[in-house]
């Protein structure tokens, strides 16, 4: 669809239910995304488009996860608009600089670090323990923003799905996603946690693990100056055996909690 054609369907549509297309953002996995502006109280939203009956099924997708989700970590879900032309998910905006920026300038400073990892592992247990658990499955720093205030939001919803549902598809990205689930195998919460160590690893090392030459988290932990602790949790959270592996977001968000302490913890008190 040419771009003119496109933006007016979007324009149409937003304009029906009483919203105004102010402009484009980017382009996402599912199609171009928008600011749009809510006529009755003037709040700013983005708005993801989708035209491929693929992209519409992803989408619809992520607004049904989208929607059952009330947590400061994630955007809120504002609405989903369908018609014949394609799908619209309207939801919060979120201003800043992806953590993907954030790491192209420098190594974060620990403290920064815990500080993203601990609001990212909240949202993620959050996910985790829904009545209908939800795994995230595509943790990485492009899907983070961290907003003006300092903390972080997670954004990209669209390789999330229920527990129950996560052994029938493939989903994530390569140096983040766990083997179990880039192939056969059977995800769990544990293969969120994976994703976590991973994420983590990056923002205290600056090595970008989707990269070809990226080395083993633990050996890249061992030439900084970081806690011996915190080194032992990563290394824990990114096991390649899942079944070693710390398996949920409640004992990592307690092993945080720890992170700042003595040097003098052993291996074995990790909290798996």
């Amino acid at each position: 669809m040419e771009v003119r054609v496109m933006e007016a369907w979007v324009n149409t549509s937003l304009g029906k239910r009483g919203y105004e297309l102010k402009n484009f953002i980017g382009t996402g996995a599912f199609g171009k995304v928008y600011l749009v502006k809510k006529r009755q109280t003037g709040i700013l939203l983005a708005c993801k488009s989708a035209k491929t009956l693929q992209s519409q099924k992803l989408l619809k997708k992520e607004a049904e996860v989208l929607q059952q989700i009330r947590h400061p970590v994630f955007p809120l879900f504002e609405e989903f608009i369908e018609d014949s032309w394609g799908c619209l998910l309207l939801m919060e905006y979120v201003e800043g600089e992806s953590l993907a920026e954030r790491l192209e300038q420098d190594v974060l400073p620990t403290k920064e670090a815990l500080d993203y990892a601990g609001w990212l592992a909240e949202g993620l247990e959050y996910l985790h323990q829904l009545s209908e658990p939800v795994l995230y499955r595509d943790l990485k720093p492009e899907h983070v923003k961290i907003c003006y205030d300092g903390k972080v939001k997670l954004l990209d919803m669209g390789c999330a799905c229920r527990l129950s549902e996560a052994r029938f598809s493939k989903a994530g990205t390569r140096g983040y996603a766990p083997s179990e689930q880039l192939a056969e195998g059977q995800p769990g919460v544990y293969s969120d946690v994976y994703a976590f160590g991973k994420l983590l690893s990056y923002m205290l090392t600056g090595e970008n693990p989707c990269l070809p030459s990226s080395k083993k988290a633990g050996v890249l932990l061992y030439k900084k100056k970081i806690s011996l602790y915190l080194k032992k949790l990563v290394e824990c959270c990114t096991e390649e055996d899942y079944r070693n592996r710390i398996q949920d977001m409640g004992a990592v968000i307690r092993n945080l909690r720890k992170c700042g302490g003595e040097e003098a913890f052993l291996y074995e008190s990790i909290i798996k």
